[in-house]
């Protein structure tokens, strides 16, 4: 999805090092990668597999699928470097002042979700809202335009969410993220294990973000 390919991104950096670099990205992304990484870019449509990447790569020596990367990079906890990497464009940052300070909220992902009423007022950053649900809405399409969701977090005062797209996008610029485990039965997917956020506390992946195991955690302040 578009927050592992945000998560997995964070390797890049590290990929530059020694290797010049081409990445198929999800096209929501592609502006994003390509300012915040200095790389070349390409529609990743439905090529999925590394067939698929040759076919649209032929001039490159070496293919890999960039959850892969870690196996290289993230090889110990002192590899995690959790610092921010992702940039904003600066002219969608103009138009959004009138959020400046505030709460972003996401409260349904696919590895779970709670009540809208349990969390704090804020800007709604869900995308798939249900019928009786009625939170404060930005101007921006928060599902389809990325850029404009980036530029709205860089201007907030911090996020609560759950494991959730908007999760990655913020802690991958440095905002304060509170990330909040759903319960297991609530899940999309109950065959995949959450194995981003670990058990809880500072988010290895990002620096900015704490993660918290329930709610209850979270409403006490423990982790």
């Amino acid at each position: 999805g578009i927050g592992d390919e945000v998560m997995f991104g964070s390797c890049i950096p590290d990929l530059k090092k020694t290797n010049e670099v081409g990445i198929i990205v999800i096209p929501r992304l592609k502006t994003i990668f390509e300012r915040s990484f200095g790389i070349k870019c390409y529609d990743r449509h439905e090529g999925k597999d590394l067939k698929r990447a040759k076919e649209i790569l032929p001039d490159y020596d070496f293919y890999i699928g960039i959850g892969d990367l870690p196996r290289y990079f993230r090889r110990k906890h002192s590899d995690f470097p959790g610092a921010p990497y992702l940039i904003p464009d600066e002219q969608r940052l103009a138009e959004m002042d009138s959020y400046i300070g505030r709460i972003g909220i996401s409260w349904r992902g696919r590895n779970g979700y709670y009540p809208l009423g349990d969390f704090p007022k804020g800007i709604s950053l869900q995308y798939d809202l249900d019928w009786d649900e009625e939170p404060e809405k930005p101007h921006i399409d928060v599902r389809f335009d990325v850029e404009g969701v980036l530029a709205l977090l860089s201007v907030l005062e911090k996020v609560v969410c759950v494991s959730t797209t908007a999760a990655h996008f913020a802690g991958a610029i440095g905002k304060k993220t509170d990330v909040i485990l759903a319960p297991y039965e609530t899940a999309r997917s109950k065959n995949q294990l959450n194995f981003r956020w670990g058990l809880g506390g500072t988010s290895v992946w990002y620096n900015c973000a704490t993660v918290f195991r329930n709610l209850e955690h979270w409403q006490h302040g423990s982790r």
